[in-house]
């Protein structure tokens, strides 16, 4: 239940963007980008850091009886978790002024004022949903996920119609996608808190404990909190790098302000798609990491055999398919080609981003997390460094490496990572020639289609239909290749939608073995 949310939450978080851009233009949709790493920060800490902070405590009072529904460990627990947030978003309203200035758009210091508030809303969702989950109930978080999400969603389309009638200015959207947040938010608190009564309920009276270790307490939410996010984070580090860097660096080259911020806006064009494709390469691989910790060094290797096994595949397959079509994607959800080839280049970032997200959650099971922090670090400092020295001389394309460089040394060390702990090399899993034949057929047979075609000269509806064949038909044919030459086996196939369909091909190849 917590992965179909989680999947349609991050589809419904990328897809909003394409209607958000077409009506707010490049500039809307730039000034709504800056904000944008500050309210997913937010979402990600309420959904994946606090609340496993919060489960791995509960559960820990489980183990020794305790009730964790006990007054005293809910209001320690609480105030533990409001005392945090709070800081966080104390810090964030004294540092806006700053960072609007590093941003060279006072226009933003409003905006990141206000986005400060998200963080008292944090203690209660976290708590409930920690608890929740501690239970191994997935109710209450992935209701409260989704109610959330939509909402957001619908308030923040509605605020970019207003923008385009004219009845708000271009830059309030970024105000309009925090009020958006906050009433999301609001939303999935009332939610929770109706799961949190009920659970209380039925509870009963087993006592609690009146002691509370507020170090290891502490520890655990900073440290097992905050890094739980991280792996969700990798993204949104760098976007936030680029809010901060990238417009300065732009009117170094000669841009004026407007034009940076039309230019970045274009840029980010990029980020939904890139996410749309890190979906597809990292959740259905992920559902095999829960269990990759076995005491077995034979059941070990087979769970991330899998796990890589389906990242690689699905995420090598969304990078190529998307790097051919993006001509054609960006004029449909777009409504022009403008900076098609920088948008290629970081659709790289699809597979370095799936291969670390993937490699994170294994070395976060095996306990060994540090690594992962390290590492996500020096990728978000190296893409600092390459932003301010490429952009400068090549603009946007110097971004773009900049993003698809500093995610590839990432996943290079979350793969060293796990070699370092567990003796295992993931890609070596992998074998060379199912999937370079199956990106050759796919690629080879897309470009034969779109030779076929004028698509310059196809309406949107037109393009609509036309891109969407290809997008099935390309993903069929690459599937198709990879079960012929046994590169995905039942267990993966299961892990995949249409597993059906999919088992169908795999007997018709290989027989019922």
């Amino acid at each position: 239940m917590l992965t179909l949310a989680g999947i349609i939450g991050k589809l419904l978080g990328a897809m909003y963007r394409i209607p958000l851009q077409n009506l707010t233009g490049d500039l809307g949709f730039y000034t709504y980008q800056q904000i944008y790493p500050i309210l997913a920060a937010a979402t990600i800490m309420s959904l994946y850091g606090f609340p496993a902070a919060v489960s791995r405590l509960s559960k820990e009072e489980m183990v020794k009886g305790n009730d964790i529904y006990n007054p005293h460990y809910i209001r320690s627990v609480f105030f533990m978790l409001f005392m945090i947030c709070g800081g966080f978003g104390v810090l964030l309203f004294a540092l806006a002024p700053f960072i609007a200035r590093l941003m060279q758009d006072e226009w933003m210091v409003f905006p990141l004022q206000l986005s400060a508030a998200l963080f008292l809303f944090l203690p209660f969702i976290s708590l409930v949903r920690g608890l929740s989950q501690a239970e191994l109930k997935a109710e209450a978080t992935a209701y409260s996920q989704l109610m959330e999400q939509v909402f957001r969603v619908a308030i923040i389309i509605f605020g970019s119609w207003l923008v385009f009638r004219g009845l708000l200015h271009v830059r309030s959207i970024a105000t309009v996608g925090v009020i958006a947040s906050m009433a999301g938010m609001t939303l999935s608190t009332i939610v929770l808190w109706f799961f949190f009564v009920r659970q209380k309920r039925s509870a009963g009276n087993i006592p609690g404990s009146s002691t509370i270790n507020w170090r290891t307490y502490l520890k655990t939410m900073l440290t097992f909190g905050l890094i739980a996010s991280l792996n969700h984070l990798s993204l949104i580090l760098l976007q936030f790098v680029d809010a901060l860097t990238l417009v300065p660096q732009l009117m170094k080259l000669g841009f004026t302000p407007l034009s940076a911020m039309e230019q970045k806006g274009i840029y980010d064009r990029g980020i939904p798609l890139i996410q749309i494709g890190v979906v597809l390469g990292s959740s259905f691989a992920l559902m095999f990491v829960p269990t990759v910790v076995e005491k077995h060094k034979r059941n070990q290797l087979k769970r991330i055999r899998d796990a890589f096994s389906v990242c690689i595949y699905l995420a090598l397959g969304a990078t190529a398919g998307l790097i051919v079509l993006f001509p054609e994607v960006n004029r449909l959800l777009f409504m022009d080609d403008q900076q098609t080839a920088v948008l290629q280049i970081l659709a790289l970032s699809i597979i370095f981003l799936s291969i670390s997200i993937t490699g994170s959650a294994i070395l976060l099971t095996s306990d060994y997390a540090s690594f992962t922090v390290v590492s996500l670090v020096v990728a978000v400092m190296l893409k600092w460094l390459l932003n301010v020295i490429l952009v400068p001389i090549w603009g946007t394309y110097g971004g773009a490496l900049a993003t698809a460089g500093s995610l590839f040394i990432l996943a290079a060390m979350i793969l060293y990572g796990i070699y370092k702990k567990l003796s295992i090399s993931p890609l070596s899993f992998i074998p060379f020639f199912p999937p370079a034949a199956a990106t050759s057929m796919m690629v080879i047979y897309l470009y034969a289609v779109k030779c076929c075609f004028q698509a310059e000269a196809f309406s949107r509806l037109h393009l609509l239909f036309y891109v969407s064949f290809l997008i099935v038909s390309g993903a069929f044919l690459y599937l198709t290749v990879l079960i012929r030459f046994d590169a995905l086996n039942k267990r993966q196939l299961l892990a995949l939608p249409l597993k059906r369909w999919w088992f169908s091909i795999y007997t018709f190849f290989h027989g019922k073995r």
